[in-house]
């Protein structure tokens, strides 16, 4: 039975159960957590967007709240070893994303082992995709202490490549004396929709994306005892085919990529500093000019913290982010590619306050000025050459969790 079937199985199996349980009240009560091992959460995001230049996640030059993430999950435990999870999710993102409802995740998880110093768990149908400190909670705005997470790794205008995956996931924990060592590895079919064709061939052309063959995916992470130290090493790769119809203008090409993420982060009292680093390897073939290419991709960031009180923290950071490492200013893709050179590059400094007004209700702001437009999408800009190049942006995101 394909993964995605699998996964669609079990969010019609868990709302069969959520409603038998609570079919008489609404909204649902967080004390429904406690029936049967049942488990119910959710989220509601909503973020306003103002550019001087450019959008980001719909008309942000006139002001924008096109941005809304509504989650509801649920999880039950049939068995003492099995463990059924799911997450139906709502996504407003400017043109990228219209809301309409999705399957976040939604998989079967088996405790194939489990002592005072290791435990091993399977999981099978959609899993969030382990990468780096922030993608498999990267919808969970409490999770980070930006509005939006960093766009140097967690790129969200392909966001749902990098989110999950349909197939089969190991999990690996070791408590020694020293910290906690995690493994993940798994295969799964990627998540494919119009924002990956925009951009890996430049707009929506007639035809059809394909996985060529199951993404392979895995990160080791260790944490000291103490929470001071956390570091990660994450891969992951993906081979994607294009079929054209019939007047396509790119052939049926197959692009591969690859994705590495080196993690670290430091904690220290009320101070936290995390830091990535991303390479990705990508090559594009069959697709005729001037889609085929080969180049290296190249993200990363640093991210201070500070928590000034019990519920209120400052943050700064700096990140930059390059579709070929070898041309930082993009010149030499502009005249491949006909695009500004700006389109392939981008450097970011973002300054912002969170304030957990509770500890479900979460309110937080951000002022980023943006040199380059690689964090941009297509979608939202059709038009390359009306793009800005220096452009800043104020984010602004309540956030309430139950």
């Amino acid at each position: 039975m394909p993964a995605r079937r699998i996964a669609l199985v079990f969010v019609v199996f868990l709302g069969f159960v959520t409603r038998g349980h609570a079919a008489s009240t609404c909204p649902v009560p967080t004390s429904l957590s406690n029936i049967a091992g049942l488990q119910i959460h959710g989220f509601l995001t909503q973020g306003f967007v103002k550019t001087d230049h450019n959008r980001f996640f719909g008309p942000s030059d006139k002001g924008s709240f096109e941005f809304r993430e509504i989650g509801l999950n649920a999880s039950y435990r049939p068995l003492p070893s099995l463990l059924l999870t799911a997450q139906g999710l709502s996504r407003r993102a400017g043109n990228m994303y219209n809301g309409s409802p999705t399957i976040d995740f939604a998989l079967a998880r088996w405790e194939l082992s489990e002592t005072d110093d290791h435990q091993a768990t399977l999981s099978i149908g959609r899993h969030k995709n382990p990468i780096g400190l922030y993608n498999a909670t990267r919808d969970v705005a409490h999770t980070r202490p930006s509005v939006f997470v960093p766009q140097s790794v967690y790129f969200d205008r392909v966001r749902n490549l990098l989110l999950s995956s349909d197939g089969v996931m190991l999990h690996l924990d070791h408590y020694a004396d020293f910290g906690e060592l995690s493994l993940d590895a798994g295969v799964g079919k990627p998540v494919l929709d119009k924002n990956v064709e925009v951009m890996l061939l430049g707009r929506d052309w007639p035809g059809d994306l394909s996985s060529g063959r199951p993404a392979r995916l895995g990160r080791i992470r260790f944490t000291t005892p103490d929470q001071r130290w956390q570091a990660a090493l994450s891969y992951a790769d993906t081979q994607i085919a294009f079929d054209p119809a019939a007047g396509s203008i790119p052939g049926p090409g197959t692009t591969h990529i690859g994705y590495l993420v080196a993690s670290l982060q430091f904690n220290q009292g009320n101070w936290t500093v995390t830091g990535e680093y991303m390479l990705e390897p990508a090559s594009a073939k069959g697709f005729g000019a001037p889609f085929d290419n080969e180049v290296t991709g190249e993200g990363y960031y640093l991210q201070l913290q500070r928590y000034v009180g019990p519920s209120l923290s400052l943050h700064v950071r700096y990140e930059e982010a390059y579709l070929d490492r070898d041309d930082r200013n993009g010149r030499a893709s502009a005249l491949r590619t006909g695009l500004p050179a700006s389109f392939f590059f981008a450097k970011s400094w973002t300054v912002g306050a969170r304030w957990d007004v509770t500890s479900r209700l979460m309110l937080s702001a951000d002022f980023s000025g943006n040199d380059g437009n690689y964090f941009l999408s297509s979608r939202d800009n059709p038009s390359p050459a009306a793009l800005k190049r220096r452009w800043n942006m104020i984010s602004i995101l309540a956030s309430y969790r139950f």
